[in-house]
């Protein structure tokens, strides 16, 4: 294996091949690579192509995917009726310390 940095040879000690692959244009050098999308990013081109060039089925799942999309904002204000809702229930639940018996007398 030749090093173009030390100008050096090494010779493996078995016949192997080495995958070391890196192509690099010499022109391009100076540009920084672009940043990774985001998730939303990557996501919103995916459904853009689907939307474009996706058979029937694929476009059907984007469709439903979008209309089963919660809304955090949208949520906010139905969050403390939804805890006041489960403390309301909560109330008749037997406790952990409570065997079957004693359930069972609570409820004759």
């Amino acid at each position: 294996m030749y090093n173009k940095r030390t100008s050096t040879v090494t010779v493996l000690p078995k016949a192997t091949t080495p995958y070391v692959l890196s192509r690099t244009v010499k022109a391009l050098k100076s540009i920084p690579p672009a940043p990774a999308p985001t998730a939303l990013e990557y996501k919103l081109a995916r459904a853009n192509l689907g939307e474009a060039f996706g058979t029937k089925k694929a476009k059907a799942a984007i469709r439903a995917e979008e209309r089963n999309r919660v809304d955090v904002n949208a949520m906010q204000g139905v969050i403390e009726h939804v805890m006041d809702g489960i403390e309301i229930g909560a109330q008749h639940l037997p406790t952990t310390g409570m065997c079957l018996f004693d359930i069972e007398a609570h409820l004759y």
